[in-house]
């Protein structure tokens, strides 16, 4: 359902990516694509309430997505080949969304684990 922990979470994911691409106004179109994408992500996973399963594998996947363009993020051309290390906004935002998502995975599981032993007790 809607009023779960778990949705208020991946609700905040779809705030915090919409705010990061306002904050990010000149953003490279890598950037904004994928913000994008992550925010559908969440969004669909948001949706498929009464599959749990679905959720957590959507989960998974967000929080692999959010990892791989970290690391894109930190190895761009432009800061690889000035020898920097640069930490920007973008990396500490998708670092967050992982967290979340961590989060929001951990309150599924423990939701699904409270249906099944509901289930074993009928």
């Amino acid at each position: 359902m809607l009023q779960r922990f778990q949705s208020i979470i991946l609700g905040l994911i779809i705030v915090f990516l919409f705010i990061g691409h306002f904050v990010i106004a000149n953003a490279k179109p890598f950037l904004f694509i994928s913000m994008i994408s992550i925010a559908f992500l969440s969004f669909v996973t948001l949706l498929s309430f009464k599959k749990r399963k679905r959720q957590i594998a959507l989960c998974k996947i967000g929080i692999v997505l959010c990892l791989l363009i970290s690391v894109g993020l930190m190895l761009w051309p432009g800061n690889f080949l000035q020898h920097q290390q640069k930490t920007s906004f973008e990396n500490y935002l998708f670092l967050v969304i992982v967290f979340l998502f961590l989060l929001a995975a951990y309150f599924i599981k423990k939701d699904d684990n409270l249906v099944k032993g509901a289930d074993r007790l009928r």
